[in-house]
C-alpha cells in the first residue's frame, strides 16, 4: 500500500505544469552565495539553477539581507530561498526539500592562540562573540548569551565581523567554516583561525513558499538535485568556488 502511494504522489507531482520561471532569494554568503560581475553566482545558486535547468526553469535570483529575508517568505514575497535549515516553526510556512544544497559546520573565528585544544565554553565567559544577524546559530551560544555570560552582537554579514575580529573589536566570530575561510582568503587579515571543535553540523535546504502551487516542485527538485550530486555535478561546481 505504501509503495503504491509513493507511486501516486511521484505521478501527481510528475503530472503538474511546472512554472517558466521562479522568483528566488538569498543574501550574501561567499562561496554559496556571492556577486561576481554584477551577476549573484556562488556553490548554491549554480546548483539551484542547474536543477532548474533540467526542469526547464527559469530561476531568477535577487539578494536580500536575511533577517527580512524569512519574513518575506512567510509573507510570499519570493517564490523561493536559498537556503534554509530546518526547524518546526519554518515548516509552518516553507515547503522544505529533501535533499541538501549545503551542510554547515559552525565554527569560532578568534586569533590565533586564543584558545587551545580541549577548551571549553566555560573560556568563552564574558567574550564578544559575533553573528550574522538572522541566522540560527548554535544553541549553546544562545543559550550562555541568554544568560549574560556572553555577549552576542549580531552584524550585517560575516566579513564585516571579520574586520572587526582583525581589528580588536570582538572577541570571536561564529560562522560557516567554509564562509570564513573564504573571507580570510580574500582579505589580509592575519593571525586569525578557526578552532576545532565544530559547534555544530547542519544540513541547509531549497525551500519554497508554502503554497499549493509551489507544493509539487518540491519533489521535482528534489530529483533534480539528487541526480547533480550523485553525477559529480556538484563537485565541479563546489571546486569552481572552493578549490582544494
Amino acid at each position: 500500500m505504501r509503495v503504491v502511494l509513493l507511486f501516486l504522489i511521484l505521478l501527481s507531482a510528475n503530472s503538474v505544469a511546472l512554472p517558466k520561471a521562479l522568483n528566488c532569494a538569498s543574501d550574501h554568503f561567499a562561496p554559496y552565495v556571492l556577486e561576481l560581475d554584477g551577476e549573484i553566482r556562488g556553490i548554491n545558486i549554480d546548483l539551484v539553477k542547474r536543477a532548474a535547468a533540467m526542469l526547464g526553469i527559469e530561476m531568477n535570483f535577487v539578494l536580500v539581507p536575511w533577517k527580512r529575508l524569512e519574513l518575506d517568505l512567510e509573507q510570499k514575497e519570493f517564490d523561493c530561498v536559498v537556503a534554509y535549515f530546518r526547524t518546526r516553526e519554518r515548516e509552518a510556512y516553507m515547503h522544505f526539500t529533501q535533499v541538501p544544497i549545503q551542510f554547515t559546520s559552525y565554527n569560532l573565528f578568534v586569533s590565533q592562540g586564543r584558545l587551545k585544544p580541549g577548551w571549553s565554553l566555560e573560556q568563552l565567559h564574558g567574550w564578544r562573540i559575533a553573528y550574522h544577524r538572522g541566522f540560527l546559530i548554535p544553541s549553546q551560544l544562545t543559550g550562555l548569551g541568554a544568560k549574560g555570560k556572553i555577549y552576542l552582537v549580531p552584524v550585517q554579514n560575516d566579513e564585516q565581523a571579520m574586520g572587526m575580529l582583525h581589528k580588536g573589536r570582538i572577541d570571536a566570530l561564529i560562522t560557516n567554516k567554509a564562509v570564513g575561510e573564504h573571507i580570510l582568503r580574500h582579505n589580509d587579515w592575519p593571525g586569525i583561525e578557526a578552532v576545532s571543535p565544530a559547534l555544530s553540523f547542519t544540513p541547509a535546504f531549497l525551500v519554497f513558499a508554502r503554497t499549493d502551487e509551489l507544493a509539487p516542485l518540491v519533489a521535482r527538485f528534489d530529483e533534480a538535485l539528487f541526480r547533480l550530486l550523485y553525477d559529480g555535478s556538484y563537485l565541479e561546481i563546489k571546486q569552481r568556488y572552493q578549490p582544494d
